[in-house]
């Protein structure tokens, strides 16, 4: 049991909290510079005199670049000053095929051609030192050349014909001379303690090492095949690259490289995946290999490196990206930096978005030691329909920690270029990251280079703790009901005459078909109903067996299939198991993940390309997580990629922060063992999961099988106006107040997402609360009790806990707001803020219903004003003999919700898992709900034996909702009543 310490609780909400996304600072551009700055020699050059006579108003768009719009942005270093150091690629160039679509009249020398046009054949890749000045531009301080051994420049021409097929300017003429030394330079990093760069190049592949202030390149590392081909370099050549190395896509060579700190090693990454003669067999394959050289200094400090080893990393699937055109072709590695001893930071991009990964590369599988050592059997044996680890072979692992996009986990404002091609942490600051663009030379109407800075918004570590959010706005609470939607019941159908036996506890419906999949803990089977008629029995059963019970069920809807998640009943240390079936409830496959211990919510995405389940893992000693089957994309026909348990263990080094920003450790200081996934949402490429107990929603990346979030949820202030409640079972009817001291935490159970008027996704949830553990939970009373806790409160929290009609008999946790090192409570916090919640994707609260809940009930229930279902010691009682039973412990509780869209209006559906309410509001507009409709159904006034003995019930314990606007309904069913009911949507 932990003691949280919250003095900092006042000062923290109104601070402004990260939120996770990451921001632009600063933009800095490059003046228009002539090439001849970069290269002298080209002053008097035929080809750059065309060039520059032609000019370059405006951002020509005309096929042509421009004579002075340097391309610096192929790769970024930083020296330990405040120098950066930009590179260029082979230079200006063109692709034939494209100038004659772009004008073939203009362009007639380039038809038939396919190849590079180079309009300047004598420009030298190029390393310019550069300073950032305060009006915003980026100021070059030196360019270098890169040279030969002979001291003379090279070219960035093509070395031979497995390259680019060169051609003069607008790719007239015949084919150029092929140059051994020509390099398409791209990422570089310095190697610390010497005065020398490495540099990668997208011909061969191959890494050079090059001088960064003179220019001169001492070695080039070249596949072993290549070697002979290019013995004519100026400068020398190192044929120890893997021959396998060179079957990357044509111009797709070594585009990222990483140096350690204390230059030891070197890791080459390929641009892009390979491919084989036979494209179908690797087409879609997201395969990128890279190579590992071990690093040595000659004794003139000139570093040498020898090859080591070679792994691989794993794309992202083009379907993780917003443009859906993109394909496996279109993901680029464009950039790395070392960040610590086995792992670094990686740029992949793709079409119109860029993305930072985290890389640990320690347990990785040296591909030279396996078959696929020589050979593209590895990429043709996956081609995107299997994981590396379905074919034995561990990848680095994988972690999202920056998105250009404005998505979870991405960018408020960024508004870069496509084309990032360079980046680098800050020396002095890892949450400022560089990023410099590749402009082609004004290729394209491409404006200037520019560098942006740019603040992270999660961390580097990758797992992200981001801020607590600060307290939500008064509702505007009106009690009056709009009714322009009203529920009507049109049928309840009563699976059992047993109070409280759990025949209808989660479920699913299938608008097609019109079915039901019910969980029923009673019999434990998942039975199915036919939903358009009247239910007399299920059309079918699907029995568990023992020792399993079914927790939760979903339904594909893009495939015949449902997902149904089994808990072992006997030991909730053991792992529970999800059986997929078809619709007709015919197993068909079986997924028992050793690590997910009581799987007690599950989901489909909406395409059913992922299967997520919450492992909840109660208990001190059980790992909580969340497992993700993969299902390939709706491309691959579904096909079965694998299955993950994503766990907290990335927590584990951040309790600090995460007490700090609000997240409860109640059993254990150890995140991955105390935190337990609840409820499980989906929305697009990353799921969102209640850690109810914790007060926290988890967020996790579905392509990369990563939990990246947690976001805290924050407090609910009770002496603010309109967040009052009644906090007694003893004050001799509903009061309804606020009180100072005292802190609701919403603790949610049920969680959806959807999209509001304002075009954007928000996270709904519904707030139940609960406990940890019974260890945890006392009534205010017994913090002065000397027989009880025996602490001291402070002044105006004394008085109120000592008297049962204020806070002494309120439930809250023994372990928030406890000084133990006076002894004293400062503040209480009762589980479960009794309302529901608007999240916006950054965080912010945007909307809480406060006591909207309670003056709903107040006004319009007030027989079973925060009730309980039945008494289950006599059940001679109604549940109106119930009234005000629950208001010191977590009142109506409000559990399941649904939301639905109907005539461009969004109406969220909740139920009270106590009080057994039905409340409905429009929530189009997020920041101001609007009280729609509310219903209940049981006889509150009769016994509840006579009741059920009768099979009169009605829906008790509402314990999942589904409303569905394509057949205007929402169903419920009821828990302890075991019922399951439909009701009209009336419009």
């Amino acid at each position: 049991m932990r003691t949280i310490v919250l003095s900092w609780l006042v000062a923290a909400a109104a601070a402004s909290a990260p939120n996770c996304l990451s921001t632009t600072r600063a933009v800095y551009s490059l003046p228009r510079t002539p090439l001849e700055k970069l290269n002298p020699w080209l002053a008097n050059d035929e080809a750059y005199t065309a060039l520059r006579d032609a000019g370059c108003p405006g951002n020509r768009s005309d096929g042509a670049v421009c004579f002075d719009k340097p391309a610096i942005g192929s790769g970024l270093a930083q020296l330990p000053s405040s120098v950066f150091l930009g590179l260029t690629d082979r230079g200006p160039n063109q692709d034939c095929e494209d100038l004659v679509e772009f004008d073939d009249v203009k362009y007639a020398d380039a038809a038939g051609k396919k190849g590079k046009g180079f309009p300047l054949p004598r420009f030298a890749p190029t390393i310019t030192h550069f300073e950032l000045v305060e009006d915003a531009t980026l100021k070059p301080v030196k360019y270098v050349p890169l040279q030969g051994a002979d001291n003379q420049p090279i070219t960035g021409l093509s070395n031979t014909a497995r390259d680019d097929t060169p051609y003069g300017p607008n790719c007239a003429g015949d084919v150029l001379e092929y140059d051994p030394s020509g390099l398409d330079t791209e990422d570089l990093a310095v190697i610390p303690g010497t005065d020398y760069v490495a540099i990668v190049d997208e011909y061969s592949p191959s890494i050079v090492i090059a001088n960064y202030k003179t220019g001169v390149i001492t070695s080039r590392h070249v596949p072993t095949i290549l070697a002979e081909d290019l013995k004519d370099a100026s400068y020398p050549i190192v044929g120890d690259i893997p021959a396998v190395f060179a079957n990357r896509r044509k111009n797709r060579g070594f585009e990222a490289i990483v140096v350690d700190k204390h230059a030891k090693y070197v890791i080459a990454i390929l641009q892009s995946p390979m491919l084989g003669e036979d494209d179908d067999n690797t087409i879609n394959n997201i395969i990128i290999r890279a190579a590992y050289f071990s690093v040595s200094m000659s004794e003139y400090n000139i570093p040498t490196l020898t090859y080591k080893k070679s792994f691989v990393i794993e794309g992202s699937s083009p379907a993780a990206y917003e443009n859906k055109s993109n394909k496996a072709k279109d993901i680029k590695y464009s950039a790395a930096q070392y960040l610590s001893e086995h792992k670094f930071i990686a740029l992949e991009r793709a079409k119109g978005q860029g993305k930072l990964f985290l890389f640990d590369f320690e347990h990785v599988t040296n591909i030279d030691d396996t078959k696929y050592a020589d050979n593209l059997g590895l990429e043709s044996e996956t081609n995107g329909e299997k994981t590396a680890a379905q074919v034995g072979i561990v990848a680095a692992e994988k972690t999202l920690i920056w998105d250009s996009a404005p998505v979870v986990g991405g960018s408020i404002d960024f508004s870069g270029a496509s084309k990032q091609e360079g980046f680098v942490v800050d020396v002095n600051d890892p949450t400022k990251v560089w990023m410099l663009n590749d402009n082609d030379f004004g290729l394209e109407g491409n404006g200037p280079v520019e560098m942006r800075e740019l603040v992270l918004g999660r961390s580097l570590a990758g797992a992200t703790v981001c801020g607590m959010p600060e307290h939500p706005p008064t509702p505007k609470i009106d009690i009056h009901p709009t009714k322009t939607i009203q529920l009507v019941n049109s049928q309840t159908y009563r699976i059992s005459s047993e109070p409280g036996a759990g025949a209808a506890e989660n479920f699913d419906i299938d608008e097609v078909a019109q079915r039901a999949y019910v969980a029923n803990d009673d019999t434990g089977a998942i039975d199915m109903y036919d939903v358009s008629v009247s239910p007399a029995s299920p059309l079918s059963s699907y029995l568990s067996g023992e020792p399993y019970k079914p927790t939760s069920v979903s339904v594909c809807k893009s495939a015949d299939m449902i997902a149904a998640a089994f808990a072992n009943d006997e030991d909730d240390a053991s792992p529970g198991r999800i059986d997929l079936l078809t619709k007709d409830l015919k197993l068909f496959r079986r997924i028992k993940e050793f690590s997910c211990f009581l799987p007690d919510s599950i989901k489909w995405s909406d395409e059913c390309n992922f299967l997520v389940a919450a492992c909840e893992g109660e208990g001190a000693a059980v790992p909580g997580g969340v497992l993700i089957a993969d299902f390939g994309s709706t491309e691959t026909g579904a096909r079965f990629r694998g299955v993950v348990t994503a766990d907290f263990k990335a927590y584990d080094t951040q309790v600090d922060a995460l007490l700090k920003n609000g997240v409860r450790l109640v059993e254990s200081n150890v995140p991955s063992v105390d935190l337990e996934p609840e409820f499980v949402t989906i929305d697009g490429k990353n799921a969102f999961i209640t850690l109810q107990e914790a007060n926290a929603i988890a967020v996790v990346d579905l392509y990369e099988g990563k939990i990246t979030e947690l976001k805290p949820i924050g407090f609910i202030d009770r002496s603010r106006p309109g967040f009052a409640l009644d906090a007694s079972n003893k004050d001799d009817g509903i009061r309804i107040k606020n009180y100072p001291f005292l802190y609701g935490m919403p603790q949610p159970d049920t969680i959806t997402t959807y999209v509001a008027a304002d075009g954007k996704t928000y996270l709904v949830f519904a707030n139940e609360g609960d406990a940890k553990d019974d260890t945890e939970e006392a009534r205010g009373g017994d913090i002065t009790d000397p027989e009880e806790l025996n602490r001291i409160a402070i002044p105006g929290l004394k008085e109120l806990v000592e008297d049962k009609a204020a806070l002494g008999r309120l439930k809250f946790s023994t372990i928030m707001g406890y000084n133990a090192s006076t002894n004293t409570q400062e503040k209480m916090f009762h589980f479960g803020s009794r309302s529901f919640s608007i999240m916006a994707m950054d965080g912010t609260i945007v909307f809480d219903s406060g006591e909207w809940f309670a003056r709903i009930q107040e006004k319009h229930f007030p027989a079973i004003f925060n009730a309980n279902v039945f008494d289950y010691e006599d059940l001679s009682a109604s549940q109106a003999d119930q009234f005000d039973d629950r208001s010191d412990d977590k009142g109506m509780e409000p559990e399941s919700l649904s939301v639905m869209t109907k005539n461009d209006r969004t109406y969220a559906f909740i139920g009270f898992e106590r009080s057994s309410i039905l409340v409905v509001f429009d929530i189009s507009e997020p920041t101001a709900p609007i009280f729609v409709d509310a219903v209940q159904n049981h006889p509150i006034n009769e016994p509840t034996e006579k009741v059920f003995t009768e099979m009169r019930q009605g829906d008790l314990d509402p314990e999942s909702l589904f409303a569905s606007s394509k057949l205007n309904k929402l169903f419920v069913s009821g828990s302890v009543s075991n019922t399951l009911t439909s009701y009209d949507i009336e419009m």
